[in-house]
């Protein structure tokens, strides 16, 4: 189903003219990744492949795994319509189960069910019977299981490095899902529900009741689109027509890169990639709570020594600077300020003939000038050359032709971060983090290590 204009238009299954082997499906969900910021790329793609791979893996809809809005049909207006304050939930992390060789999915909601099914067939028909994911070959006698194994080890690395510990598996819903799935793969969601379908009824559960209950349809005629029949199937020595090469190697790449990465901090000066530390990702979860309150005490003897500044802020803002500036302007040389749209401000505009709109109006020895506040300097370049005399930013990114006043430079320290970078920088500067932290993840890795052998014997 795909919402258009408030309302949902029915894909048609028999308009999916193409039927993918499992490989293939692979090779779509991983061949490229939604750009974000360097800090949370990997975290991020790691993710968006486990919602992919759970789609294929479950054969369930997008709804019904990071949930969305509850929909209502009007059978006058023929359309259905949101239903105001109810939502889907999806998949909680208690949802899913890592077993010895496997990935039990438990409780999993199906969507689709109005109160006037639930009352006739009861409530057993929300939530499906638990299903399992395979992490190893030859668990089944039926060789086309393990044509699913890469799957789940998508889904296996994202539990174990960058899921929750606990609630909503995956942090957004299904309008989210479909701009991933469409950037991704350039499909939408429900193509994915109708290959897995098809791969399940002609390959694993080739019969229609079976395949009904696993999916839990009320009526099995409704998986005859997907229920093959191949007369070549009933021999003694099946014809293999897909390929299993490739899923020994898919799992060993994915097992190779959920071993933990050594952050690249080699730079006497932190390197930016855009507003984010380039090439650094650390785990916070590798210490205890009181491990980490007593390293969060060291970065007040950074501060009071200069070694760095903390604007306390979640991302770069405009907003926190000028609110900075607002109260410290003094600080870098300016006698007096006239906010933007202020009357004083306004005056000040007339008088100069400016037709522009800088930040601020700053005195500076009997002079007044016009000031704009930028994150980063290079950022002052989207604006005429023109716009004002003098850029406030948080940290000089480059040379631009004009007066810079970079808050790392004014307050005299060597490093500017926002507070949650407070562990990148304790990292670079401070040797007993950096040793513990090394010394954990190493434990980790032999652990995941040991984990993945015991899995994969």
């Amino acid at each position: 189903m795909e919402l258009q204009g408030g309302t949902l238009k029915r894909r048609v299954v028999h308009l999916i003219k193409d039927r993918l082997h499992p490989n293939e499906i692979y090779q779509l969900i991983t061949q490229r990744e939604v750009r974000y910021s360097p800090a949370d790329q990997e975290a991020n793609a790691c993710r968006d492949r486990a919602v992919m791979a759970l789609g294929v893996a479950s054969a369930g809809r997008i709804t019904e795994i990071v949930g969305g809005p509850v929909f209502k049909w009007d059978k006058e207006k023929k359309k259905a319509f949101k239903v105001q304050g109810k939502r889907h939930p999806g998949l909680q992390v208690e949802n899913l189960s890592i077993l010895p060789e496997r990935i039990l999915v438990s409780n999993m909601a199906v969507v689709k069910r109005s109160q006037k099914m639930i009352d006739k067939y009861g409530i057993q028909i929300t939530t499906r019977d638990p299903f399992a994911i395979p992490l190893k070959r030859d668990l089944y006698d039926n060789p086309f299981w393990d044509q699913l194994v890469p799957f789940g080890w998508l889904i296996y690395e994202y539990l174990v490095r960058f899921a929750p510990k606990s609630g909503k598996l995956f942090p957004f819903e299904d309008t989210r899902a479909y701009q991933i799935i469409r950037e991704v793969t350039g499909n939408y969601p429900h193509w994915f529900r109708a290959q897995a379908e098809h791969f399940y009824g002609h390959f694993l559960l080739t019969d229609s009741v079976k395949l009904a209950k696993f999916l839990n349809l009320l009526d099995p005629k409704h998986t005859k689109h997907y229920i093959g029949y191949d007369w070549t199937a009933q021999l003694k020595d099946k014809l293999m027509s897909m390929d299993f090469a490739w899923i020994d190697s898919a799992t060993r790449d994915i097992q190779q890169r959920m071993e933990p990465v050594r952050p690249n901090f080699e730079a006497e000066h932190i390197e930016r990639a855009g507003r984010a530390i380039s090439n650094a990702h650390i785990d916070r979860s590798i210490f205890t709570q009181e491990e980490w309150a007593a390293h969060l005490q060291k970065i007040k003897t950074y501060i009071e020594t200069k070694a760095v500044f903390v604007v306390d802020a979640w991302s770069w803002s405009e907003g926190w600077l000028t609110e900075w500036f607002k109260t410290n302007y003094k600080l870098v040389g300016f006698d007096d300020v006239a906010e933007q749209f202020s009357c004083k401000y306004n005056e000040l505009k007339a008088q100069k003939g400016i037709g522009l709109f800088p930040d601020f109006m700053g005195e500076r020895k009997g002079i007044w000038l016009s000031v704009e506040l930028e994150c980063f300097s290079e950022e002052y370049k989207h604006h005429p050359s023109d716009y004002a005399d003098v850029v406030v930013c948080y940290d000089e990114s480059g040379p631009i032709n004009k007066e810079v006043l970079s808050l790392r430079k004014m307050l005299n320290v060597k490093e500017v971060i926002l507070s949650r970078e407070i562990p990148e920088f304790l990292y670079l500067y401070d040797q007993d983090f950096r040793t513990q932290y090394d010394t954990r993840m190493q434990m980790r890795q032999l652990e995941m290590r040991r984990q993945a052998e015991e899995i994969w014997k």
